[in-house]
């Protein structure tokens, strides 16, 4: 048993130098541990820091805002969204994601203004009582890689050109 323990160890260390030439990895603690996007705010007064694109887009998420409702709102079934665009040719769609299930709702376009200023009707949830009190995230897209539809079912977030933070909204 203990030939076998001494081998396996020889093994570790071994594996350990040949992959990380013996640099020791700390493990993750409380309060380092990455979140999902949807949970990273930056620190009051900080600014926003782009997001991970190519080279090619330079875009960032403090290009395109949702403005109203803010995030932690309580919201009706159908509230206005208003938000703000540094392009105002720019194509802005919103997009909800009920957080009890993984779909992601695409919401109808938004009517852009001259000045980049936009707003669109959404539907949060289900029509009546049955999704009070439930969270969703919602976050608005700008240029789609792919074209949206009003009532398309998405797996995951579209590709654009810009993204909004991501906002939780509580229906009331």
């Amino acid at each position: 048993m203990s030939r076998m323990l001494f081998t396996v160890g020889i093994f570790a260390l071994l594996s350990a130098l040949a992959c990380g030439g013996g640099a020791r990895q700390t493990p993750p603690v409380a309060g380092n541990v990455p979140r999902p996007e949807s949970a990273v705010q930056p620190p009051a007064g900080a600014p926003s820091h782009p997001e991970s694109t190519p080279p090619s887009q330079p875009e960032t998420t403090g290009r395109l805002v949702i403005l109203e409702p803010t995030d932690g709102a309580t919201v009706p079934e159908k509230p206005l969204v208003r938000g703000q665009i540094t392009d105002p040719n720019a194509k802005v769609w919103v997009v909800v994601h009920p957080m009890e299930v993984s779909d992601k709702w695409v919401q109808p376009p938004a009517t852009v203004g001259d000045d980049g200023t936009w707003a669109v009707q959404a539907f949060i949830g289900r029509p009546g009582k049955e999704d009070v009190g439930k969270y969703f995230e919602v976050r608005a897209f700008a240029d789609p890689r792919v074209p949206l539809k009003e009532g398309m079912i998405l797996g995951d977030w579209p590709e654009a050109r810009r993204k909004s933070k991501v906002l939780i909204w509580t229906r009331r």
